[in-house]
């Protein structure tokens, strides 16, 4: 005999949601004709057996949701219920979405609301307005990918596909594999051995969905895989964003002069941001302020000595756009990393210092690569305290 799952907790789901929800759907509901209603229902049903599924739960765990039978939520979803199925779908989604949102707030915990981050939120939400594509683009290192991931965390944006673009996911067949495993929720998913096979099956599990669909490092997808995304596009009416480099608008705009794809992706792009660090102290360009990198350094529960935090803060804006070296690195993912391994090697001190950052990050990047950009960072610290220090005194 099977177990009873473990009930979930009783604060988890708020009333007032399942009220709102149930209220929404009938307000609605009361000015649909028959066949309107019922696509509505179809599209209930299956977001709530996509959700079920995502967080794992079993039938008898949403009955105990919404205090109804275990039996009344499977006749329901299988549409067979002779009951008020559209009031009980309502409390369903109400209680799913609570719990989706609570879920999240524990999943982001410990991600600060950064500014990049606060620029990234403004174009997802305005591309998901219009249902169309969209493009953001800024240098590395300035903690887009991390905003994109912190995104799919949060309840805005729960249902969105994150794929990120390597040699390995960028012909057609590799990006339609990569898109249906996150479909799929990260499972392993059958093996078709066309692109055309492939093409069918994500179609038929995003039409009419209304997910979205994200696309990092989008600058390394070439002219053939671009269009079969507009074509996906196209067929399920999901919004999708490119994200990338600087260069990705000009990848973009130069699939107008492709053939296969001539102006047609280019212009449904109804949206388009660069993404920069705005202007902090000082005049210099900053990723995140001090007071940000400080909370986000806090998450770790071992404090960061001051000296410590200000050279990471600096690391970061370093990295990422520095012209000293020609180079570009991941700055903001490139700081989290330093932290984690400093706090995993602090050998039980309660203070992880400055020259503690500085060992860590030579055991990272080696010796070379170390001693030239901390030299960089320590020589701008001091230029920044003398520019302070210049306008103090002019001040007095």
């Amino acid at each position: 005999m099977t177990p009873d799952p473990p009930d979930l907790p009783e604060d988890l789901l708020e009333q007032d949601a399942r009220i709102d929800e149930v209220s929404r759907m009938t307000a609605e509901n009361s000015t649909l004709t028959p066949e309107q209603r019922e696509r509505n229902r179809q599209r209930s049903i299956a977001n709530i057996k996509r959700v079920r599924l995502h967080h794992g739960l079993t039938l008898m765990q949403l009955a105990k949701m919404i205090g109804v039978k275990e039996s009344t939520v499977s006749e329901t979803l299988s549409g067979t219920y002779k009951g008020r199925s559209d009031e009980i779908l309502g409390k369903l989604e109400g209680s799913l979405n609570e719990l989706a949102r609570r879920r999240s707030l524990r999943q982001a915990e410990g991600y600060v609301d950064i500014r990049i981050a606060r620029q990234v939120f403004s174009a997802l939400k305005a591309v998901s307005k219009c249902a169309s594509i969209g493009a953001i683009f800024g240098v590395s290192g300035i903690g887009k990918t991390m905003a994109l991931e912190a995104a799919i965390k949060t309840p805005d944006f729960s249902t969105a596909l994150l794929v990120k673009i390597d040699d390995r996911s960028r012909s057609r067949m590799n990006f339609c594999r990569a898109l249906l495993r996150a479909v799929c929720g990260g499972r392993q998913t059958d093996t078709f051995w066309t692109v055309a096979e492939y093409l069918e099956a994500i179609i038929g599990r995003l039409a009419d969905s209304g997910r979205m669909i994200l696309i990092d490092e989008a600058e390394n997808l070439p002219a053939e895989t671009l269009n079969l995304i507009r074509q996906i596009h196209d067929a399920t009416r999901c919004p999708v964003v490119f994200c990338g480099r600087p260069h990705l608008d000009t990848v973009l705009d130069r699939t107008t002069r492709c053939p296969q794809i001539g102006g047609s992706l280019v212009g449904r792009i109804c949206y388009r941001r660069l993404i920069n660090p705005e202007s902090g102290a000082g005049g210099g360009n900053w990723i995140c302020t001090i007071e940000e990198m400080a909370k986000m350094l806090g998450k770790y529960k071992v404090r960061f000595a001051g000296d410590a935090t200000r050279w990471l803060h600096r690391l970061a804006h370093d990295s990422a756009l520095r012209q000293d070296t020609g180079r570009e690195a991941g700055g903001l993912r490139l700081v989290i990393k330093i932290a984690m391994m400093a706090v995993a090697i602090r050998r039980g001190a309660d203070l992880i210092t400055l020259d503690m950052v500085k060992d860590t990050y030579r055991l990272m990047v080696g010796d070379k690569e170390a001693q030239l950009l901390a030299g960089l960072i320590d020589r701008n610290l001091r230029r920044q305290d003398q520019e302070q220090g210049g306008k103090s005194a002019a001040a007095g």
